[in-house]
């Protein structure tokens, strides 16, 4: 049995033949696509806008791509999803008050900590904490903890996420 991305090689450069392929791709891969992407974005309409992105990318690069298909489609929908939050960065720690390592021991320090905590979970307020109070980078909390730098940022944007809408609900 010919492999997906052996069929993509030998696709004919006809339209019926091009737009049969990528339904094909389309309906083995869009299931694990809104899935990656659901790791990092929480909201139903955005998931499904990036995956409709990642998939209309693959389709305007198809003849184009030299890696396996699948690899190339979970790629674009890490990389769409991390784009998406790094947009909406802004939002969330706005609401805040943005206090920095001086004021670590402050009133408003304490009263943001104490917020967070009924938000979201520990090792979320570490990141956080470390990456805006302390000006630590993601790299460097990603070797402290033994995680992925990947890893890293996609908890600090969720739990940026969650304060945004913690802050758009009260």
């Amino acid at each position: 049995m010919i492999s997906l991305d052996q069929k993509m090689r030998h696709v004919k450069k006809n339209e019926k033949d091009i737009l049969s392929f990528f339904e094909q791709i389309y309906d083995t891969y869009h299931k694990l696509i809104y899935y990656v992407i659901s790791k990092y974005v929480s909201n139903d309409e955005d998931i499904k806008e990036l995956v409709n992105d990642v998939f209309l990318q693959f389709y305007n690069h198809m003849g184009t791509i030299v890696t396996s298909i699948k690899y190339y489609l979970v790629v674009s929908a890490k990389n769409r999803a991390l784009d998406f939050l790094k947009k909406q960065k802004e939002i969330p720690m706005d609401s805040l008050l943005i206090i920095n390592k001086k004021e670590s021991g402050s009133e408003s320090y304490l009263k943001v900590k104490r917020i967070l905590k009924q938000i979201l979970e520990e090792k979320e307020i570490y990141i956080i904490e470390e990456h805006l109070f302390y000006d630590r980078k993601f790299k460097e909390i990603a070797k402290e903890k033994n995680e992925s730098l990947n890893t890293i940022k996609g908890i600090y944007y969720r739990a940026l996420r969650k304060v945004g809408n913690y802050y758009e609900q009260n």
